[in-house]
């Protein structure tokens, strides 16, 4: 370029001082053209067209760079921004999966959680919040519009400071939740909600256990302290009375041994949510089951007069333990025996249809009353206590059996009339 400037000036070297100027003017004016045509395609078309990539990409349609027909400098440039952009990109990955990552946690947890912005709009609402609250997949827009307004409220009154509020409110479905909620920066706002419904029925549930036991285990160990007194206070010297106490005493004791049992049995069903998986591979057969409880009972019916009968019949096997289905019929059989009238019957039946097992058992006893159908599976719930203590029982055995059934994907029911007998059906599912 200078070469070309300085056979321009030679070229006016011999003209007038005007002419020679003018001369100086032109090959300036071409000097210059020609460096901004130079550097417009040695510099600023490759920047131009860096810029267009470097726009494409921002739009996600980007490619590398070539920086084989780049000038140095460009191409030291493109490098430079190729390395950034790819730490960018693996940065953005490991965003996204620390994004995935926190969803898929949000997504499996019990707890519903919702983050809303500064104009209350949901920014982030996982499935268990969804469900406390029974919003639809559509319904999430805008909190005012879906939540309810103590709800609303909630987030309304929580402290600028970032202090964590505490709430227990009623949903329209009945459950009770407990909101914790903290204000965060930007005047955004997290809320977890935590579902005690169960919690509080599983501990009303286990009070009302304690008093039940509570209360019958006071009869018999008050009963067996009287005796016992009056034993150590001179009964021992009179033979006959002593006798008598003595006999009391171990009826009280078989009496606490029957409840305590009846209390294990049912804690061990009720501690399996289904069958353990060492026990849904076994089949258990009904018929050979039914059997051997009816030869259990026969004593007991004997000793009361009540016919037992049972007719084996073949049906499929079911899946499942073998340990509460014999508790089960046990309790079943016993009970119709117990309260049973004097020379009346018990019949054990099975059948097996529409891909389940069917165990009846009726008998020609004393009837539960309309009023009280709906509460005899109820732990330690008697028709009548009176007579159920005097035939020595528990108060558990149908809760027992409502328990069993459940655990084998069952049911129970009952049919009844007052003074002419009970029917009690169990329908289990049959084995595949």
């Amino acid at each position: 370029m200078g070469a070309v400037a300085a056979a321009l000036i030679g070229l006016a070297g011999g003209q007038p001082p005007t002419g020679r100027l003018a001369s100086i003017l032109l090959a300036a004016t071409l000097t210059g053209m020609f460096a901004g045509w130079w550097l417009h395609h040695r510099y600023e078309r490759p920047l131009l067209r860096l810029g267009r990539w470097l726009e494409g990409w921002t739009e996600g349609g980007g490619a590398a760079t070539d920086t084989d027909r780049l000038p140095r400098p460009v191409a030291d440039l493109s490098a430079a921004v190729d390395q950034l952009i790819e730490r960018l990109q693996r940065r953005a990955g490991e965003c996204e999966g620390e994004r995935a990552h926190l969803v898929e946690i949000l997504e499996s947890m019990s707890d519903g959680v919702l983050v809303t912005d500064r104009e209350r709009r949901v920014e982030l609402l996982n499935p268990a919040f969804r469900a406390l609250f029974a919003m639809q997949e559509l319904e999430v827009e805008r909190v005012e519009a879906n939540l309810s307004e103590l709800l609303i409220g909630f987030i309304g009154e929580l402290e600028v400071d970032g202090a964590v509020s505490r709430e227990r409110v009623e949903t329209e479905a009945g459950r009770l939740l407990e909101l914790r909620g903290r204000r965060l920066s930007g005047d955004r706002a997290v809320v977890v909600a935590h579902d005690l419904t169960e919690q509080l029925r599983l501990n009303a549930t286990i009070r009302g256990l304690v008093a039940n036991v509570s209360h019958e285990l006071r009869t018999p160990l008050t009963a067996i302290r009287g005796y016992a007194e009056n034993l150590n206070e001179g009964a021992l010297e009179q033979p006959r009375v002593a006798a008598r106490f003595v006999d009391r005493i171990l009826a009280q004791c078989r009496r606490l041994e029957a409840l305590l049992e009846d209390l294990l049995a049912l804690a061990r069903i009720e501690r399996s949510e289904g069958i353990p998986a060492a026990e849904v591979q076994t089949t258990v057969e009904l018929a050979t089951l039914c059997e051997w409880a009816v030869e259990t009972v026969r004593g007991l019916a004997e000793e009361k007069r009540v016919q037992l009968v049972f007719e084996p019949r073949a049906v499929p096997a079911i899946p499942g333990s073998e340990e509460a289905l014999e508790t089960m019929l046990l309790n079943l059989l016993e009970n119709a025996v117990k309260y049973n009238r004097e020379g009346g019957s018990v019949t054990l039946g099975l059948s097996g249809a529409g891909g389940e097992v069917v165990v009846e058992v009726a008998d020609t006893g004393v009837g539960v009353p309309q009023h009280d159908l709906s509460r005899i599976f109820e732990r330690f719930y008697r028709v009548d206590r009176g007579r159920s203590r005097s035939e020595g029982g528990t108060g558990l055995g149908l809760a027992i059996v409502k328990h069993a059934a459940q655990l084998h994907g069952g049911r129970v029911e009952v049919e009844s009339r007052l003074g002419k007998g009970s029917v009690f059906r169990v329908r289990l599912p049959a084995g595949g």
